[in-house]
């Protein structure tokens, strides 16, 4: 009988230093990070790797979490697109 693929959720956020941390809130101490979101998210299968012996195989849900400034100006940036769409 098959085994069921698991699904992991990944955190993703900016630190201060403005790298992209991954963490996997149900694998307790995987983490890993990318000067981009793109290199945080390539990273993330073998961080956890690390800890389960799924990785190659499971589902990665992610979750990027922007700080409060940089969600209000995509807010900003949304609202200014859509006035000139219209």
């Amino acid at each position: 009988m098959a085994e069921a693929v698991k699904s992991y959720r990944v955190v993703y956020q900016l630190d201060e230093s403005g790298r992209w941390i991954a963490t996997m809130p149900r694998v307790k101490g995987c983490h890993t990070y990318g000067r981009s979101l793109s290199e945080a998210r390539s990273r993330v299968r073998e961080a956890l790797g690390l800890f389960v012996n799924d990785a190659a195989r499971a589902e990665l849900e992610g979750e990027v979490r922007l700080p409060a400034d940089m969600r209000r100006l995509v807010r900003s940036f949304r609202a200014a697109r859509g006035r000139a769409e219209r």
